[in-house]
């Protein structure tokens, strides 16, 4: 044991455990690939290939680089962090992966040490922030409390509910805005007077804008982090109150300065402060009655990280006396009682609170979009940090009551039996997410009743070669959304592929008479042209083809889809022995793309022939 107490009494060597252990957990995604919206944030991203596109980048919304995706998000940032990566890896995902560990890993530290300011922090009357408990044993036989520190570090660094944040690419907004939060809070405490009357000296100016400059980088990470000013003021009330004036404190009216001028910009570039409302089912009161469960599922997700999943579909509650309400009532009162019972540790009180702060902006269901995904496990990931130092310092209430003096023993084991478990369960849990098949495989064994996950899975396996699960997924998504018309053309393809080409027809009718988009209907009846052509079908195919040009005419298409097309109905005309027709659409292919489906060759060929 007395290594053990060697370790713990240096700052340094936790700060190493805990950056090392906390990477380490995530090693094995490094073996991962790009999956669900890396696709589209990253390999997609034309902005992040082009230094150039820096202006670009900061005066768009985020999605920007894709002219028809429309959103009010502006989270400039994370094309900044992706473009650095490109120029750092190219397109190897493995280094996508292992900044993401990185990242994660110093968010540990910082967890660590604003844990232990909380922990030590004296208020007015002299009086540390965390209490000992009655018998006051918990800094002698859990280790003090750097040790209570390191644990609370430790589990935010091996927690499964983690690996949605760590192990997705595309999900370093959270990594990064919880990074300069993180910094923005620890160095605001460092900058903050010792006592009442004195002024900001020595290095305090510098951790001041430090604090200020990362907050500032936190909200052009994402928007969330705005609730880093309510923390800001709940430490002051909690641990400063009445001991230092507001001459001191002159400074952190920069704070809503900032998020000022950040909603001036967002507002200017991308429309609007909040996330546009998509999710328009509920009312007011329906809204307020959901808000509760929310918060409990959060908590429940954290003491229970089991069936850890990408898409939880989210089931209203219509009314107060629902047991799923009361439960969540008790279960998130509970916990709140629990923090103000024991509300001299400010330390928890402090924690708990932050917790829901930051959890605050994941309740806004209007914005969560009408496919239902209003709960991720990647929203829990700031708030986290909040909940295990409370649990940890919750924990230690109770091994006091317990086992009074002869803690140490008990506490160690608990703490590494606590630790491996969550360790083991996030090494799994990361193997999930290695490519896009395992990652919807998983998701369609916990959720059953979404159309889009089957969609996705049918997607993945059909690029994986794996046509007949493909065909299952598609056809399940069927059931739940029989109007998908995208599924329906996938599925027709799918059919044409096997060679049952009656059944591709059928599907391909059902998506045509599903739709009147124009770009939808051009690949579709292209589909259908080439699959009626296949069958030496040769006027339907024309047809088709023709109504397929007919669609890009209406404005649903690329010039290089239509010089193919051309192409193509060019050959069936000329099979159907019309070669004035056949003519006609060679020269126009040639017209529009001199290479498109061999159209010069074709054109010498039946030339030759006539």
């Amino acid at each position: 044991m007395g290594i053990v107490k060697d370790i713990i009494a240096s700052r340094r060597v936790l700060i190493l455990l805990l950056f090392v252990l906390s990477g380490a957990v995530y090693a094995n995604t490094l073996l991962n690939g790009f999956v669900y919206d890396d696709l589209f944030q990253v390999v997609g991203n034309s902005w992040i290939r082009d230094p150039g596109s820096l202006g670009e980048i900061f005066t768009s919304p985020a999605w920007g680089f894709k002219q028809d995706s429309a959103t009010n998000y502006y989270r400039p940032m994370m094309h900044v962090i992706f473009m650095a990566e490109f120029f750092s890896f190219g397109l190897e995902a493995w280094g996508y992966h292992l900044t993401n560990a990185l990242l994660h890993a110093v968010n540990t530290v910082l967890v660590f040490l604003i844990t232990l300011k909380l922990l030590t922090e004296k208020g007015r009357n002299g009086e540390e922030s965390f209490q000992d408990g009655d018998a006051g044993v918990v800094g002698r036989s859990i280790g003090n409390k750097n040790a209570l520190a390191f644990i609370s570090a430790l589990i935010f660094a091996v927690h499964p509910v983690h690996t949605e944040a760590v192990a997705w690419v595309s999900s370093v907004p959270e990594l990064s805005f919880s990074l300069f939060f993180l910094v923005s809070l620890y160095t605001f405490i460092l900058a903050l007077p010792a006592a009442a009357g004195t002024e900001a000296g020595g290095k305090r100016p510098l951790f001041a804008a430090v604090s200020i400059i990362a907050f500032a980088l936190s909200l052009l990470c994402k928007e969330t982090a705005v609730t880093l000013l309510p923390v800001l003021l709940l430490y002051l009330f909690l641990f400063r109150k009445g001991a230092i004036n507001l001459r001191a404190l002159k400074w952190t009216f920069l704070y809503p300065a900032v998020i000022i001028l950040y909603a001036v910009i967002k507002v200017a570039v991308a429309g609007g402060i909040v996330p546009s409302a998509r999710y328009t089912e509920l009312t007011t009161i329906g809204y307020l009655l959901n808000l509760i469960p929310l918060v409990s599922d959060y908590i429940r997700l954290f003491i229970f990280p089991c069936k850890l999943n990408l898409f939880y579909i989210f089931r209203p509650l219509s009314s107060f006396l629902e047991p799923r309400f009361v439960l969540s009532f008790f279960v998130t009162g509970g916990v709140v009682l629990l923090a103000i019972w024991k509300r001299r540790d400010r330390a928890a009180l402090f924690a708990i609170i932050w917790a829901l702060l930051t959890i605050a902006p994941a309740l806004y269901i209007q914005g969560a979009g009408a496919r239902g995904s209003v709960f991720a496990e990647r929203y829990l990931y700031l708030p986290s940090a909040g909940l295990t130092i409370f649990f940890v310092i919750f924990a230690s209430w109770v091994f006091d009551y317990i086992f009074k003096g002869r803690v140490r023993g008990p506490a160690l084991v608990v703490s590494v039996i606590l630790v491996t478990l969550l360790t083991i369960a996030t090494v799994k849990r990361n193997t999930v997410w290695k490519d896009g098949y395992t990652l919807w495989k998983d998701t369609a064994e916990k959720t059953t009743d979404s159309y889009v996950v089957y969609v996705n899975l049918g997607s993945r396996a059909d690029a994986r070669g794996f046509k007949k699960e493909a065909a299952e997924a598609y056809e399940k998504a069927l059931q739940l959304n029989p109007e998908n018309v995208e599924v329906h053309n996938n599925l027709a393809v799918m059919y044409f592929e096997a060679g049952d080409f009656e059944a591709a027809e059928r599907s391909y009718e059902e998506a045509i008479s599903l739709t009147s988009n124009n770009g939808l209907l051009s690949v579709i009846y292209g589909n259908l042209g080439d699959l009626q052509y296949k069958r030496r079908h040769l006027r339907e195919a024309a047809e088709a083809f023709g109504a397929a040009i007919a669609a890009l005419s209406a404005g649903g298409g690329t010039e290089a889809s239509a010089a193919l097309l051309h192409s193509k109905l060019g050959v069936a005309f000329a099979e159907l022995g019309e070669f004035e027709r056949a003519e006609v659409h060679f020269i126009k292919a040639i017209e529009i793309n001199p290479e498109a489906g061999g159209a010069r060759d074709n054109l010498k060929k039946l030339r030759a022939l006539k």
